[in-house]
């Protein structure tokens, strides 16, 4: 079972804490984190929108999973508007940024 938005998902595939640390660290070392089938037949890429060092959100790009043949051009779209994201949060301002992406 899954808590998302609120809505408990029934069905969806329970992870252990240690697997669950071990994918942050991934998604921390790639920029984003994919989901494949958790709901069937989507996949999903996903990139933090930051405020500073903080997590302030997330962008996520639903697709078709037949139509997701391309990860990483997805994945690179996915993580450079959610650094623009992350850039309008702060204002403008890229010192109020944390991803050295954007500098």
């Amino acid at each position: 079972m899954v808590v998302s938005f609120g809505v408990m998902v029934v069905g969806a595939p329970y992870v252990a804490r240690h697997e669950y640390r071990a994918s942050l660290e991934e998604i921390r070392a790639s920029g984003y984190g994919l989901g494949i089938d958790e709901f069937a037949g989507w996949a999903q890429v996903s990139a933090p929108v930051l405020w500073g060092n903080a997590v302030y959100g997330a962008l996520s790009v639903l697709k078709p999973t037949s139509l997701l043949t391309d990860v990483a051009a997805v994945a690179a779209h996915t993580i450079a508007a959610a650094d623009r994201l992350s850039l309008l949060v702060a204002g403008g301002r890229l010192e109020a940024v944390s991803s050295p992406r954007l500098r």
